[in-house]
């Protein structure tokens, strides 16, 4: 989305005071709320409910499982410290906190509609309080959101905001394993006091002011942002802030009339004070639009720095593929030509065998014809001394009869 030719601030206030019924009810068309008419009816349907349960029922989802697990351990030995979802809820309902952001005031907010209009102007503010609900689901895990809304319609003297309300949840390994504590909440997000910091620097300031930087930065975005000064606790609904601003400013202007002496000389000097702070009220301005100009070059030339280097790895990338290619086709060849030679040898010791087997076959061979040329050998021997034995006399053993088959080496 396109960034908003706008500069401002960004507010960021948390405290126990909430009303669902305002954000959510009835109460934001009725006469008896909406008396000084802030609230536009007609844009009310452009309000988006991000999220929302029931804080009683939130309390059973959350807190339900641990309670059955508390009363297990204790019923038999500790029965008095037996408790119920219920009476839990009534016990820490008033824990429960809401935290209201919104982009700039009313005067950026018209002027953004002037330069985009008005549904562009509402998609920026949108798409902003979207993206830290969206946020804050991710960064704070122990800060558990059970409604949030978008008011769109509270645009007389305001801007879009967002009401997000949630309860600390701390894990704990005494009691109840998951339990209502801002404290245990902060400690699990990594918010705890060093010994080096001043006391006031509690873990709860630190993670405001780290939160504020965060929703600091997801509007550069958007607009040019304007640093805030550190959060406080506690906050207001817009019209009453308001109220007591105008009456703050009353208050500070009639003591500065009392303090002063009527004189002309007073008043003249009123005057020239008045000259100084426009000037200096215009300096500051100029500084904020110069720095806000300088910034903005720094951003364009870290843009074309992020550029170059981005080309510069998209090069790296192309050669590093193109030596990965050359490597898979060298090794594509090397796996062709070694089962070429393995289909080769393989062959080769087929072709080996069958010459064994076939030598083997030929000396079986050989070895059975001079076996049988040995019996026929003593057969030849036993028939002459049987025939001598049955002649009774002596005479020259007449020589063998060749016989026709060739013998053997």
């Amino acid at each position: 989305m396109a960034m908003a030719n706008i500069a401002g601030k960004i507010s960021f206030h948390v405290g126990k005071k909430l009303s669902i019924s305002h954000n959510l009810g009835k109460e934001r068309t009725s006469p008896n709320w909406n008396k000084d008419g802030h609230i536009n009816a007609e844009r009310t349907p452009l309000n988006v409910v991000l999220t929302n349960t029931p804080l009683k029922d939130f309390f059973k989802e959350t807190f339900g499982e641990a309670i059955k697990k508390y009363n297990a351990a204790n019923e038999k030995k500790h029965p008095d410290r037996v408790t119920d979802v219920n009476k839990y809820y009534n016990d820490q309902k008033g824990k429960a906190q809401e935290a209201i952001f919104q982009m700039s005031d009313h005067d950026n907010y018209l002027k953004m509609v002037n330069e985009v209009g008005q549904q562009c102007a509402d998609e920026i503010h949108k798409a902003y309080l979207t993206d830290i609900y969206n946020q804050w689901v991710k960064e704070n895990p122990s800060l558990k959101v059970f409604s949030a809304t978008i008011h769109m319609d509270e645009t007389k003297d305001g801007a879009p905001h967002l009401h997000l309300d949630f309860i600390p949840i701390a894990e704990s390994s005494r009691g109840l394993t998951k339990k209502l504590s801002m404290d245990g909440a902060m400690k699990q997000l990594g918010f705890i006091r060093e010994s080096k910091q001043k006391y006031a620097e509690t873990p709860y300031k630190q993670w405001l002011n780290t939160h504020r930087e965060r929703v600091e930065h997801l509007a550069e975005r958007y607009i040019t942002v304007i640093p805030s000064e550190p959060s406080v606790v506690g906050h207001q609904q817009p019209q009453e802030w308001k109220a007591q601003e105008c009456k703050r400013s009353a208050v500070q202007k009639i003591t500065e009339a009392f303090a002063l002496k009527k004189t002309i000389a007073s008043a003249q000097a009123i005057i020239d004070n008045a000259e100084d702070i426009k000037r200096a009220a215009a300096q500051e301005a100029k500084k904020i639009t110069d720095g806000a100009k300088v910034k903005q070059l720094k951003s364009e030339k870290c843009v074309d720095e992020l550029k170059k280097e981005a080309e510069a790895l998209k090069q790296e990338y192309t050669a590093i593929k193109e030596k990965i290619n050359s490597r898979t086709d060298y090794w594509e060849k090397s796996e062709k030509r070694i089962k070429t030679k393995i289909l080769e040898l393989t062959k080769k010791e087929a072709s080996i065998d069958q010459t064994v087997e076939a030598e083997v076959q030929a000396r079986l061979s050989m070895q059975d014809f001079i076996n049988r040329q040995k019996d026929e050998d003593v057969r030849y021997r036993r028939k002459v001394l049987e025939k001598f034995h049955d002649n009774q006399h002596t005479h020259d053993i007449p020589d063998r009869p060749q016989s026709n088959t060739q013998r053997g080496r």
